[in-house]
């Protein structure tokens, strides 16, 4: 006599033998192992524990703040395609007090994140030249030079510093 499989049966393989299947009565449920992984418990507050991990989470949160910001000025492009009356309320936004105070924060944490990322810069990009590998000094220096010419370069752009 043969056995009827579900297609369920039919598609499990060997690695599926090792998981027990927690099914109600329907039928319906998670797989679970007969394994119990460690689960290592981190406290909240864990990045405070050392300089290294400060800076990280300060580079982290800078990039968090840096595309707020972004969002903030897709919001003008966006008021400059609608009209010219959301352009100046958008302008006038601008201008609040808390906006200014916000906007050089925002500034402050864009200097941040571009030198911790340039510092980190040269452990993820190794140039080999020879059998030696470039010296990471270099490689920072390049990224603040390209950011100095992209600087010059969108000054020039936008008609000079008047």
């Amino acid at each position: 006599m043969s056995e009827v499989r579900t297609p369920r049966e039919e598609a499990a393989s060997p690695v599926d033998d090792a998981v027990l299947p927690t099914l109600d009565a329907r039928g319906v449920g998670r797989p679970t192992s007969n394994r119990r992984p460690y689960a290592h418990h981190m406290p909240k507050n864990w990045f405070m524990r050392t300089a290294v991990f400060r800076w990280y989470a300060v580079r982290e949160f800078s990039a968090v703040v840096v595309g707020l910001f972004t969002i903030h000025l897709i919001g003008g492009l966006i008021a400059i395609n609608v009209s010219p009356e959301a352009w100046e309320t958008w302008l006038r936004i601008q201008r609040h007090p808390v906006t200014l105070v916000l906007t050089a924060f925002v500034a402050i944490m864009t200097i941040v994140a571009a030198v911790t990322w340039y510092a980190v810069t040269p452990k993820i990009v190794r140039v080999k030249t020879g059998r030696k590998f470039l010296d990471q000094r270099w490689i920072i220096g390049a990224h603040y030079v390209i950011a100095a010419l992209v600087i010059v370069a969108l000054i020039w752009w936008m008609g000079g510093a008047r």
